[in-house]
């Protein structure tokens, strides 16, 4: 192999290398959305289910919180995307949560099949390297 072939190889085993490490970022990140949004699932049946005045602390700001009663939960206001907000009831909250634990699972499936092709091409690459002793 010519030393040019290596050097390339070389940078592309590099380049697979992060692009591996920020996939595996992402999949962290992906997996800590669905334990947040199963968190708010969780909530929401909680109060829907609760009978009569249920005491929260309401988050301000960043570490700051404001002593707050509810007495009917029968309303969730969503946040949709682009600063709008809807009114909907638990169980429409519900299916809308769910429907986006659905998009982060398959999102997370695609990640998984780009970290798998990227761990045989790693691997292939590691040991054309191993073998050039570079």
């Amino acid at each position: 192999m010519k030393p040019e072939e290596s050097k390339e190889k070389y940078m592309k085993f590099q380049m697979m290398q992060q692009q591996m490490i920020q996939l595996q970022k992402q999949l962290e990140e992906l997996t800590q959305q669905k334990q947040e949004l199963n968190l708010t699932i969780s909530a929401i049946k909680d109060f829907s289910e609760t009978k009569g005045e249920k005491k929260l602390l309401t988050p301000l700001a960043s570490g700051i919180f404001m002593k707050s009663k509810i007495d009917i939960f029968d309303e969730v206001l969503v946040n949709v995307g682009n600063g709008i907000i809807v009114k909907k009831n638990p169980i429409q909250a519900i299916k809308l949560v769910e429907k986006h634990l659905i998009d982060i699972d398959q999102i997370i499936e695609q990640i998984s099949q780009s970290l798998m092709q990227y761990d045989q091409e790693f691997v292939n690459l590691q040991k054309e390297l191993e073998v050039q002793n570079v």
